[in-house]
C-alpha cells in the first residue's frame, strides 16, 4: 500500500494521485468497467455512492439495511447487512470503505485479502500496526488500497501545491494549523463521541487531515499535536 502522494523536497516536485478509484473514458465508454459496492451507508457512504458511473454499483452494505436500501433505491444494487456478501460477489472489483473508524481497518483487511482494490475513509485504522499488515496482504494479494483525503483536492490546496512546486519559497521551519468540527445537533451521541469506535478524539477524527495536508506540501512535521477528550 502505497501513499499517493510523490514529494521531491530538493526538486520540489509534487505530485497527487487521485484517492478515488477513477475511469479513464475513450469516447463515451470507458476503457475498463468495474464493479463497486460500498461498506458503510451513512453521510460519507451515500456520497461516494453519487460518484460512482451508472449500474456501477452491485453491493450496499451498512449494519442497518434500510441505509443500503436507501442508497440501493437511488443507484441500483443489491442492499446487504453482512460485509460477506461484499467479499464473495463475483462482480466486485472495488470497495468503498466508509464505516466507523475502529471499523475500517478490519474490513479492509478482509476486502483486501480476498483480492479486492479499496478505498478506505480517513484515518484507515486507529492503529498504524493495522495498517502495515494491510500493506504486507495487499502485497501479496495485488490488491490496491487508499486512503480517502479528499481536503486534499481542495482548489486552495491544489493551488498550495503548484506554488510549492513552481517557485522557490524557501524551506518551512514549522506548521500551525487549527481544524476542527461544526457539529450539529445530537453530535455528542454518534459514533466519533465514543473512543471505542473513534480510536480516539480530534486529532485522529479530523487532524489527520491536517498531517496529511502538511506531507503534501511539502511541510511534514515530525511531532503532531493535539487537545483530545480523555
Amino acid at each position: 500500500m502505497v501513499p499517493p502522494t510523490t514529494i521531491n523536497r530538493k526538486k520540489r516536485e509534487i505530485s497527487l494521485a487521485h484517492p478515488q478509484p477513477s475511469f479513464r473514458k475513450v469516447g463515451m465508454k470507458y476503457q475498463r468497467q468495474l464493479g463497486f459496492a460500498i461498506i458503510g451507508c451513512g453521510l460519507i457512504g451515500d456520497r461516494r455512492a453519487g460518484t460512482i458511473p451508472k449500474g456501477a454499483l452491485k453491493v450496499a452494505c451498512d449494519v442497518d439495511v434500510a441505509k443500503a436500501s436507501a442508497v440501493v433505491k437511488k443507484h441500483g444494487g443489491q442492499a446487504t447487512a453482512n460485509s460477506s456478501d461484499v467479499f464473495s460477489h463475483p462482480e466486485v472489483n472495488v470497495v468503498l470503505v466508509s464505516a466507523a473508524n475502529a471499523s475500517l481497518a478490519p474490513l479492509t483487511r478482509l476486502a483486501v485479502e480476498s483480492g479486492k482494490h479499496v478505498l478506505v475513509e480517513k484515518p484507515g485504522a486507529v492503529c498504524s500496526g493495522d495498517l502495515k499488515e494491510i500493506a504486507k496482504i495487499a502485497e501479496r494479494t495485488g490488491a490496491r488500497v487508499r486512503v480517502g483525503y479528499n481536503h486534499r483536492f481542495h482548489p486552495a490546496f491544489l493551488k498550495t501545491s503548484e506554488i510549492l512546486a513552481k517557485e522557490d519559497v524557501g524551506e518551512f521551519l514549522f506548521l500551525r494549523a487549527r481544524y476542527g468540527h461544526g457539529g450539529r445537533l445530537g453530535y455528542d451521541r454518534e459514533w466519533r463521541a465514543d473512543p471505542k469506535l473513534s480510536g480516539g478524539g480530534e486529532l485522529i477524527d479530523q487532524g489527520v487531515h491536517l498531517i496529511d495536508l502538511a506531507s503534501i506540501s511539502s511541510l511534514a512535521t515530525e511531532t503532531a499535536d493535539a487537545d483530545a477528550p480523555a
